[in-house]
């Protein structure tokens, strides 16, 4: 009869039969399926992060050994956000601004801060390897042109300059502004704790103040580069007080 029951025997060998597939199955593709299956899931997540972030207009780059945590970055990128200039963004809306950020250790740094842990029962440990990754990833920023308002640690920004103190990697600030601040540091650069919106918004102040702002001379090829100038004049005007010190 056609709605008869299937003699158990016949389930089990069948059910037998895909579990030792599997077993094959495994024992021989067990790799490769577990890189698929990796590779699918770093898609899926980047996939919903590019859905779910929102675009930004500019980026800017801040490079030196402050950590700095979520909620800082957060409140960073709102402060640069709302220091955009009127119709910044896409479409006409507000601009956006976003903060990218390598916590980056000088060797004199790494040595200081060693030697301030010796005997120390939870002493402060800095990853070599992790440095140098972080190192290595700005100076390949350099040649992008993605994220050219910068914000370094003094050191960092001083490896940019040839040794007579000139460079082709940065914008003059004689090309920026009408006026050179008085209390610019060189040709190119601007204290952070100089300028306006590092002294009026507690939110910057978890950079340091000895910080230098610049921007990078435009990339063949970088689009939008007159937006970024614009920007910076705003991130790096300096307060009045700093022109008269």
């Amino acid at each position: 009869m056609s709605e008869e029951k299937l003699d158990s025997k016949e389930i089990v060998v069948e059910k037998g039969k895909f579990l030792k597939w599997l077993d094959n199955y495994w024992y021989h593709y067990k790799w490769p399926t577990i890189a698929v299956a990796f590779f699918v899931v770093v898609f899926a997540v980047c996939l919903i992060q590019s859905w779910t972030n929102e675009e930004k207009d500019i980026l800017v780059t801040y490079a030196g050994p402050t950590y700095i945590e979520a909620d800082e970055k957060a409140a960073i990128e709102s402060l640069l956000s709302d220091t955009l200039p009127e119709k910044f963004g896409r479409n006409e809306r507000d601009g956006k601004a976003g903060l990218i950020n390598y916590q980056i250790y000088s060797k004199e740094q790494m040595k200081q801060i060693e030697a301030e842990n010796v005997g120390k029962d939870d002493p402060v440990y800095i990853d070599p390897v992790f440095n140098a990754n972080e190192y290595s990833t700005l100076a390949s920023q350099y040649k992008t042109g993605n994220g050219s308002v910068y914000i370094l640690e003094k050191w960092l920004y001083e490896e940019i300059l040839n040794e007579d103190g000139t460079t082709d990697r940065l914008k003059p600030l004689s090309e920026i502004f009408d006026e050179v601040p008085e209390c610019a540091i060189d040709a190119y650069g601007i204290r952070l704790g100089d300028t306006e919106l590092y002294k009026n918004n507690p939110e910057l102040q978890v950079l340091p103040a000895d910080s230098i702002i610049c921007l990078h001379e435009q990339i063949f090829g970088q689009k939008n580069y007159d937006k970024e100038i614009e920007a910076f004049k705003n991130f790096a005007k300096v307060a009045e007080s700093s022109e008269n010190e």
